[in-house]
């Protein structure tokens, strides 16, 4: 599957991903890659969770796939085959960085970091920088990488399709940075078909020139603890045992519904509490706690003052600001189910990874959001609260329907980050093949 890379006599490939990509590249055949007779390197770009480590902060989805990511080809090509890369914006170079010196980023700070050089044989996968759009310019030029081949993941345009739920400023910064990111890629990849939809529509110059591939996310939840547990390193948070103990506030006895991501107006939590409120005022004490996992969105200040509104009134209700990934998994485990209302996403972990832990999921209908459920989540309209209580209705009172949707999920075949590897990796060998011939040709 890997032919073009083992042939390629000199070669290196670096993986610029700060995203749900990198683990593609812990396929197994990486080896052959990355075997012994070559000085091929593998790079994960890891800016922003070096910032999440440092300042000893609950990963969110994107991070945490990322850390993943990283340590398991860690594990499988040992620390002299993979690095982690950091992006230093002053000077606009890449950085490398000792993968367990990345790791222990939580106790210390003092980590050796290289300049990084590209050579003209490299391939370089790179995925958007979206929390700081200045210095995600700086890499959408090829001047940085020479004359490598860049590969590009984009995982949605949100800040163009749903304008009114982003900043201002970041509209046209965006714009420029994504048709940049493009034109300047060789290949283009994006991780479902709505996305691919969303980009051709917002840039039909761009992708006329650009083989858009997609490749769709897993469902599998893969956990930080259990990824560094296994590769024989200690978390960067606090003992597993005394986060669970501490998550779970009394839960262990006490039935409940799940609600997990970051807290925002797309995310649409307000509709869940207005929605809980209700079922409160119509069944009483037959309605089970509503649990929200994530942090509060800093992008709107009006936002925020409509959530903090909403949670003073807002009954049998559990906010957990900070959760990790054990914790997560416990929820996932033993809620009665999960809830998903998202007015837009690129793809939507938590509605696969409650599929994945066999827990019936409602999920609104919208974007990406069928793509990841398929036939398993129940779904509901997010803009009408008569669809939403009726699906909230009939999985938390018909207990047998709940149960035959629990059934159906356990026959569920749904995408491991092992499969979701070899797919990626196959796609990019493709790509370069293709890429070759025609070089060879011309």
């Amino acid at each position: 599957m890997a032919n073009w890379l083992s042939n390629a006599q000199g070669s290196r490939i670096i993986l610029i991903c700060d995203a749900r990509t990198v683990s593609t590249w812990i396929s197994r055949e990486a080896t052959s890659i990355f075997g012994k007779a070559g000085k091929k390197l593998l790079y994960f770009d890891c800016s922003h969770i070096r910032h999440f480590l440092i300042n000893n902060r609950p990963l969110t989805g994107i991070q945490r796939v990322t850390l993943n990511s990283l340590v398991g080809a860690w594990k499988r090509l040992g620390s002299g085959k993979v690095k982690a890369l950091v992006f230093n914006a002053a000077s606009a170079s890449f950085l490398a960085i000792d993968v367990v010196e990345l790791l222990q980023l939580g106790s210390s700070q003092n980590a050796v970091m290289q300049k990084c050089e590209f050579g003209d044989n490299d391939a370089v996968v790179l995925t958007e920088f979206l929390w700081d759009l200045t210095a995600g310019m700086a890499t959408t030029s090829r001047e940085h990488f020479g004359g490598a081949r860049i590969f590009r993941l984009v995982y949605d345009v949100i800040p163009l399709s749903m304008p009114q739920l982003c900043p201002k400023s970041w509209r046209n910064k965006f714009r420029k940075f994504i048709s940049s990111g493009i034109k300047n890629a060789d290949f283009v990849m994006t991780i479902s078909e709505f996305s691919k939809m969303d980009i051709e529509k917002h840039f039909p110059d761009e992708c006329v020139k650009q083989t858009l591939t997609v490749l769709k996310l897993p469902h599998e939840f893969i956990g930080v603890h259990d990824m560094l547990d296994s590769a024989g390193l200690l978390p960067y948070q606090s003992s597993p045992n005394s986060i669970v103990s501490a998550l779970t506030f009394g839960l262990e006895d006490e039935p409940f519904v799940l609600m997990v991501g970051t807290i925002d107006e797309r995310k649409n939590q307000i509709a869940a509490i207005r929605a809980w409120n209700e079922l409160c005022s119509r069944h009483g004490s037959k309605v089970p706690r509503l649990v929200f996992v994530g942090g509060l969105s800093s992008h709107s200040i009006l936002f925020k003052m409509k959530m903090r509104y909403a949670l003073r009134s807002a009954k049998k209700f559990l906010h957990l600001k900070k959760c990790n990934d054990l914790g997560l998994r416990w929820l996932y485990q033993h809620c009665q189910f999960s809830i998903f209302l998202s007015h837009y996403e690129g793809w939507g972990l938590p509605v696969g990874e409650g599929l994945w832990f066999g827990r019936p999921v409602v999920s609104s209908r919208s974007t990406s959001l069928p793509e990841v459920g398929e036939q398993f989540a129940d779904y509901i309209d997010s803009e009408s609260e008569t669809s939403l209580l009726a699906g909230l209705e009939r999985l938390l009172f018909d207990d047998n329907y709940r149960q035959s949707r629990s059934n159906q999920i356990g026959q569920g075949k749904f995408r491991t980050w092992d499969e979701f590897c070899e797919r990626m990796l196959t796609s990019i060998d493709q790509l370069m093949h293709v890429d070759n011939v025609g070089s060879a040709e011309k």
